[in-house]
């Protein structure tokens, strides 16, 4: 993305954008090819990779890191499924290097695909040791190829991502600055609380039954009533052929059904003592349940093929009823305006950083009391990264307007931003004395097309 950007540097919001949707897409046909090689069949893969791109509480165009480090999960599951199969080097580093890659990209992300790897591990590792006929051992187990490359990927991939990033990380800004930074403080991970996106909501069956066409701007929920349906009656049928579920043949129904019970525990976090953002596990459930699903959907076509006729009534109904209460609220949802989100003090604050989307890009703006990334958001330019510039944002207000404009012309501003959130930041008197001065200076001039009362831009002359 960065790269593109500066191919294309005029708007960062088309980057953005367009990246997140080519990820989006990206995911699904590697989720395609690891659920072939995971189910060991084309039609559950092709089925559940359909449910995958319709089920609203799966990925959204919402621009953020998880995004990246979920799609990040197919070519990982799939390259495990390759090293368990070929069970040599060539795939054991392909599984490395993308496990790995997923616990660098997103801390929560990288917490849950830990959580499911070590189930698949467990299924696995469990079933080569109720083979032995004789007494348990697993010393003999872990000598088992399949065992011993599944146990070497998890391992090296945290390793490796621990050697690469992490540590040189915690020695660079300390621990408590990295959990800072991850929001990782006691309460984050207490049921109930609302330190968390989550809002402490305890989702009820209506939540997972509907599919509402209003929903968050980060993670809808719901998985439609149809798909709800067929999810119960997958899991029926899976306790009722349950002996079934430990041959190696459908060990993946079991490892699915392990899943759908970790991510449903992990959307209902704040029902339990500890949660991991409940309301963003919603992405993590959905993979499994598709799984579960899509067999159910094709258990149902394989009972009455005999039939041609109802068989296709069948599914001809089950996949419109699909379309209808989960495919078109995803759409709803993926179509409506969503709200600016949290962080503003006014909507005429909101207002005022729209219409700077009318000066020219990449335009050096230095706005007095707000995040660097809102200005860069409507692609203009600020340089966040220069720890001079983002310091002084701190003391800019309470230091003298000479030494402010003094400090913009260093760095070639050509505009200045006071707003709402300094009111916040430095009080009403403060914020009040610094426009007062500006206005009477003969260093900034006032634009007033771009100014309101919530928000001033100033041209530095």
């Amino acid at each position: 993305m960065g790269v593109i950007h500066q191919v294309n540097p005029e708007s960062i919001q088309w980057v953005l954008k367009f990246f997140n949707v080519l990820l989006i897409t990206l995911g699904l046909p590697f989720a395609y090819i690891w659920l072939k090689k995971f189910t060991e069949s084309d039609k559950i893969a092709l089925t559940g990779t359909f449910l995958l791109a319709i089920l609203p509480c799966f990925m959204n165009h919402f621009i953020w890191a998880q995004t990246l480090a979920v799609v990040l999960w197919f070519p990982a599951l799939y390259s495990i499924e390759r090293m368990k199969e070929e069970k040599n080097k060539k795939w054991l580093i392909i599984a490395i290097l993308t496990i790995s890659t997923i616990l660098i990209t997103q801390p929560s992300v990288a917490a849950v695909f830990g959580v499911f790897y070590a189930t698949y591990f467990f299924v696995e590792f469990m079933i080569q040791l109720l083979k032995q006929d004789s007494k348990f051992n697993m010393v003999k187990v872990f000598k088992n190829k399949e065992i011993k490359y599944l146990f070497l990927g998890g391992l090296l991939g945290l390793s490796l991502a621990l050697s690469i990033y992490w540590i040189p990380e915690i020695e660079y800004r300390g621990v408590e600055n990295v959990l800072w930074r991850m929001n990782a403080f006691p309460d984050f991970f207490k049921g109930g609380t609302l330190d968390d996106t989550s809002g402490g909501i305890v989702y009820g069956l209506q939540d997972f039954a509907i599919a509402p066409e209003v929903s968050k701007m980060d993670q809808a929920t719901g998985l439609g009533p149809v798909i709800f349906v067929l999810l119960l009656f997958s899991v029926f049928m899976l306790l009722y052929h349950r002996k079934k579920l430990i041959t190696s043949h459908n060990k993946y129904l079991l490892i699915s059904s392990l899943w759908v019970i970790i991510g449903f525990l992990g959307v209902e976090g704040n029902a339990l003592p500890f949660k991991l953002m409940p309301h963003r596990f919603w992405v993590f459930f959905a993979i499994p349940v598709v799984v579960l699903v899509a067999w159910g959907i094709i258990l149902i076509y394989n009972s009455t093929k005999k039939d041609k006729a109802i068989s296709y009534i069948i599914i001809s109904l089950i996949f419109i009823g699909i379309l209808v209460t989960s495919a078109y609220p995803k759409y709803i949802v993926e179509t409506s305006q969503w709200p600016p989100g949290i962080g503003w003090a006014s909507n005429e604050q909101i207002q005022g950083y729209v219409g700077l989307k009318e000066l020219p890009p990449n335009t050096l703006v230095y706005s007095l009391c707000k995040n660097p990334k809102t200005v860069i958001g409507v692609d203009k330019m600020d340089y966040p990264w220069i720890k001079e510039i983002k310091n002084y944002q701190k003391l800019a207000l309470n230091d003298t307007i000479n030494n402010n404009y003094n400090f913009l012309k260093k760095h070639e501003y050509s505009y200045l931003i006071v707003d709402g959130g300094c009111v916040k930041d430095f009080g009403v008197n403060q914020t009040n004395l610094r426009l007062q001065e500006m206005f009477s200076s003969e260093k900034f001039r006032l634009e007033e097309k771009f100014s309101n009362k919530g928000f001033f831009l100033f041209k530095i002359l």
